[in-house]
């Protein structure tokens, strides 16, 4: 009993030995990391162009994706030794090129949540608030640094002045009233920069998920109410929910990929599932713009508390966020887009309303399939329509639009 005792007791002084030995060397080694992440961090913000810090995102992207892609093929598919075509599709979806060499039912469930995530990470909205975050980072550490400057610059002064430290502290109400004054001072422009790009980035986040989450629902809904899009899953074996997520995804990054062999040409006689998806091809390319504006518009109406929004709304492009742009331009930009897409629905119903792509169709369904079309052809690529039994007139029509 006694040898017993001294074992468990020898036992615990070792263990209390080794953590004390290791204690001390894994805060060395995290304390080594966060400097190490840091100063990486800061050579990528300030010493790195860019252009190859997106570069560097893509390829970084792309590979991961073509990993997890391949780990996730089903057992005895062939997609496990095509590595070309798994790398060609994961770069696909990564730049949002929608091209694929593979048929998209062959992807096992896992390898479209992998695409899902690949096509999310590769939206402009998306990408843009990787930017805006990085942009942050910047102001930051330039407003601290301005910060620091003030303080030693204010201090230098007090010194040749011959001022005694006490009377360096001001009240409040003079420093407040200082910092108003001061801020058409470039030392203070950073700080300000900052806090638009924060509530920026705070905007276009619950802009993501707003379209996301609102667009997954009401997919997911008409797919359950509606008996011709609910048989075609069913023929394919897709989960309603998995292919709402997949679509909303793959449209709102103006991707393309639809996780059925045929696109939505399977869904021409579902009018209301085209309807819901035009809107979210225009709110995630050429309409984000216009879009983001009215959303910073009616929040700073709504609270008019926070008057970080409005700097957001009016000094967006001073930060350095080229997405936001003057109320003039947005009109422009809404105008010119309804304009394109009118001219290219009227030109493609009149060459196209009595031929064979349009066959077993009411005249309710042929509108919106080609206006399904017409949208798509300038932004996600998503088809209603068999394009190879389009005429050459509209294609052509599609290649000047494109």
């Amino acid at each position: 009993m006694s040898s017993m005792k001294k074992l468990i007791h020898s036992c615990h002084y070792a263990g209390s030995q080794f953590c004390n030995w290791v204690r001390p060397r894994a805060a060395r080694l995290l304390r080594l990391c966060r400097d190490s992440i840091s100063w990486l961090s800061r050579f990528l913000l300030f010493h790195v162009h860019p252009f190859w810090i997106q570069l560097g995102y893509y390829l970084a992207v792309s590979l991961a994706g073509y990993l997890v892609l391949k780990a996730t093929a089903r057992d005895g598919s062939e997609l496990r030794h095509r590595d070309l075509d798994l790398f060609f599709t994961s770069v696909s979806a990564t730049t949002a090129s929608s091209m694929s060499t593979v048929e998209m039912e062959e992807l096992s469930r896992a390898q479209l949540l992998v695409m899902i995530v690949l096509m999310l990470l590769s939206g402009e909205v998306f990408t843009s608030l990787l930017e805006l975050q990085l942009l942050r980072l910047k102001l930051l550490k330039q407003s601290r640094l301005d910060e620091q400057a003030d303080r030693r610059s204010g201090f230098v002064d007090c010194i040749e002045l011959g001022i005694p430290s006490s009377a360096q502290k001001v009240d409040s109400n003079q420093h407040n009233e200082a910092k108003a004054v001061s801020v058409r001072n470039p030392n203070m422009s950073n700080k300000l920069k900052y806090d638009a790009a924060t509530c920026l980035s705070q905007v276009v986040l619950g802009y993501i998920l707003v379209f996301h989450v609102l667009g997954s629902g009401l997919i997911t809904l008409y797919v359950y109410l509606d008996r011709d899009a609910k048989q075609v899953l069913e023929r394919k074996g897709l989960r309603g929910d998995l292919f709402s997520l997949f679509t909303m995804v793959s449209t709102f990054a103006s991707c393309g990929f639809v996780p059925l062999n045929e696109g939505m040409v399977a869904f021409r006689k579902s009018p209301g599932l085209l309807l819901i998806l035009i809107p979210q091809v225009l709110a995630g390319n050429t309409l984000y713009a216009p879009c983001l504006h009215a959303a910073l518009w009616a929040l700073e109406k709504a609270s008019a508390k926070r008057k970080e929004l409005g700097d957001a709304l009016r000094n967006g492009r001073d930060v350095g966020y080229f997405h936001l742009v003057g109320s003039v331009r947005c009109r422009y930009i809404c105008l010119t887009a309804l304009l394109f897409v009118t001219v290219q629905l009227v030109l493609f119903c009149g060459l196209e309303w009595r031929s064979g792509i349009m066959s077993g169709l009411t005249p309710y369904q042929k509108l919106v399939c080609s206006l399904f079309q017409v949208v798509n052809s300038r932004y996600a690529g998503e088809s209603a329509f068999d394009l190879s039994m389009v005429s050459p007139a509209v294609l052509v029509l599609f290649l000047v639009m494109m």
